[in-house]
């Protein structure tokens, strides 16, 4: 068999969200390529970065140094030179190709699959600026009325591609997980083991900061919670994203604004390091396709405490602290409901987050995604 793969969304420095996923499905896909002995052909617009899959007998690259209007003109004229081509040289065409991402191209030449992480612009367009919510709409329909397949990552993103956009080709959930470096990293480090990054206790925040992630309300609750909890302060950490201003803005007005620390993107040690000494973890976003803070917080020793919407229960299970996003007493309470556990509540109530989260894989969506490739590419249909 031959796949392509659009790897565009993996192949970028600071990964965060869809790019995390990108990447480590594109290495589980080609892991288990190789086993199968499919040649797998990865398309990108500047070189793979260090920590891409490697070249291999079955394994190669195309480069098109050219990063504009990728899904629109650049892409898909290289998929079409390819498929001249292999006609030309009467050798076979890709048999399916993956985008990992919303984005597939306008001409594939085989049958294509495409991964839809979430749609928070169509349940929430007014936490997007208007250009990138009318290329969202325009781009991921196209998309999915070409797309014979549809990966996504949560029970909810499923539920809601169906209902948004009704399409045509079967869908197939696969969980997003950690790596297992920081499986490792974090089995292996009891809670307060390594150095505390910042000299205070607090309440750890982590994604990028734009609307969606509720940071407002977030600091709202907070302010609540200091009036009974003067040590604490809050740490966010993430990215700036679209719409930022009105969230620094705010933190800027707060009457506990010397108790709030934006810190920006952080690398992987030190996340590792806020999260395990965090007093909790607030994942209190309007919308997530998955959450994968949630099961950092989880797997890195803090107590997460996540919306009650969209995926996020799929991520702690029925023992979870939940809350009402859109509400700020309902955010204080959970985190208060976190902050007052004793050491053996908290040891308890990691342990059965835990135990609920052994079954997010990356090993196990990756077999699940090949698997799913060999379907679609031998008989293009497949129920959920």
């Amino acid at each position: 068999m031959r796949i392509g793969i659009n790897a565009y969304e993996a192949n970028v420095l600071n990964r965060v969200g869809s790019n995390v996923y990108a990447f480590h499905l594109l290495h589980q896909i080609v892991h288990h390529a190789e086993q199968h002995q499919d040649e797998v052909v990865i398309y990108l617009p500047t070189p793979p970065l260090d920590d891409l899959p490697k070249p291999s007998p079955t394994v190669s690259y195309v480069i098109l140094q050219s990063a504009r209007l990728w899904s629109i003109v650049s892409l898909p004229f290289a998929l079409l030179r390819e498929k001249l081509k292999c006609f030309q040289e009467k050798r076979p065409y890709f048999d399916v190709f993956l985008s990992l991402g919303h984005y597939a191209p306008i001409y594939t030449g085989s049958k294509s699959v495409v991964c839809i992480m979430d749609v928070a612009y169509e349940r929430y367009p007014e936490l997007f600026l208007k250009g990138d919510l009318m290329k969202l709409r325009a781009l991921t329909r196209a998309s999915l009325l070409r797309a014979e397949g549809i990966i996504t990552i949560s029970e909810s993103s499923h539920n809601d591609i169906l209902r948004i956009f009704r399409p045509r080709a079967p869908i197939e959930i696969c969980y997003p997980s950690l790596s297992s470096t920081e499986l490792d990293s974090a089995s292996s480090m009891p809670t307060k083991s390594v150095s505390r990054p910042v000299p205070y206790e607090y309440v750890l925040h982590v994604g990028t900061l734009q609307p969606r992630k509720n940071i407002i309300r977030l600091v709202e609750a907070f302010e609540t919670l200091h009036e009974t909890h003067p040590e604490l302060h809050l740490v966010c950490i993430g990215k700036y994203g679209w719409m930022s201003e009105n969230i620094q803005a705010r933190i800027g007005r707060s009457r506990k604004k010397e108790f709030i620390h934006v810190l920006g993107f952080v690398d992987d040690e030190e996340k590792r390091a806020l999260l395990s000494h965090a007093c909790c973890v607030a994942v209190v976003g309007l919308y997530e396709g998955f959450g994968i803070p949630a099961l950092e917080a989880i797997q890195g020793g803090s107590v997460p405490v996540v919306s009650e919407t969209a995926s996020l229960p799929e991520v702690v299970g029925p023992t979870g602290i939940t809350v009402d996003p859109f509400s700020t007493h309902s955010i204080a309470d959970g985190l208060e409901r976190a902050i007052r556990m004793n050491v053996k509540e908290k040891k308890h109530h990691l342990h059965e987050l835990r135990e609920f989260t052994r079954e997010f894989s990356w090993e196990k969506s990756g077999k699940k995604a090949y698997n799913y490739l060999v379907d679609i590419a031998s008989v293009g249909k497949r129920g959920k």
